[in-house]
């Protein structure tokens, strides 16, 4: 935890939280999500593979 923080102080462009990579990460998240709903289990299937591979 010392280690991180120090980072933190040394340089004042690290960014306080990690919001950003939160926000990249929530469209595959909801989607994975959105599989329960899937039509078929093949369509699922071929949904999961994708998003596996990104």
């Amino acid at each position: 935890m010392e280690k991180e923080l120090r980072v933190y102080l040394d340089d004042g462009l690290v960014p306080m939280t990690n919001s950003l990579n939160k926000r990249n990460i929530r469209p595959f998240t909801v989607s994975r999500k959105n599989w329960l709903f899937s039509a078929s289990t093949k369509g699922a299937d071929a949904s999961a593979s994708i998003f596996s591979l990104i």
